[in-house]
């Protein structure tokens, strides 16, 4: 594990924040106080897509590994998956369509304040950022860099920078790339037109 270092804890904090106070979640899946509501038929069509998978995989899992213990369950487990990898990506692409839909595609968050003219400093913030967000494994937002941005923003008040303040800003990019376990042949379309907040 690398070294965690001042700036490091800093961008775990930013995270941390994040999450607790600005991180939109939808209502079929919620899991931060910022909940976007779903309709309640797209949140049934989720769960039976969701059961149907669950209820498959477990079906096949009984009936190929029924007796079998070690390595040889652990292949036919493996094997359960993979005949259920259509209502699995079912499942998914309906889950990302529902986040296309609802959550905001651009999350512009306004932080206590962050220095961040130091570029050596800024990438070890980055760095924990990530992790952190990555190590929350339910975050509907890119976790690749260029797709995450921070600032300091100066607001002057007045005809002078007399009356000035300086604010800290996150952007984040909404996450609608296929996951890595989606193995379907198309994905989603990107339908809802999105404003850009300011």
């Amino acid at each position: 594990m690398a070294k965690q270092t001042h700036s490091y804890s800093l961008g775990v904090f930013l995270a941390e924040f994040i999450m607790h106070t600005k991180m939109p979640s939808l209502s079929n899946d919620a899991w931060t106080r910022n909940v976007i509501q779903v309709t309640w038929g797209e949140a049934e069509e989720e769960r039976r897509l969701s059961e149907l998978w669950f209820n498959r995989l477990n079906e096949e899992k009984r009936r190929l590994t029924k007796g079998l213990k070690g390595a040889e369950r652990y292949r036919k487990e493996t094997e359960a998956q993979d005949l259920v990898k259509d209502e699995w990506n079912a499942n998914m692409k309906y889950r990302y369509e529902l986040k296309e839909k609802f959550l905001p595609h651009t999350l512009k968050c306004f932080v206590p304040f962050v220095d961040f003219s130091d570029e050596e400093s800024n990438k070890e913030i980055m760095r924990g950022f990530i992790e952190s967000l990555w190590d929350s494994d339910m975050c509907e937002y890119s976790l690749k860099e260029e797709d995450i941005t921070f600032e300091n923003v100066k607001r002057t008040f007045g005809k002078n920078d007399e009356h000035s303040s300086t604010y800290t800003v996150v952007t984040m990019k909404l996450g609608l790339e296929a996951p890595a376990s989606y193995t379907g042949d198309d994905w989603i379309e990107i339908k809802t037109p999105q404003k850009q907040k300011r």
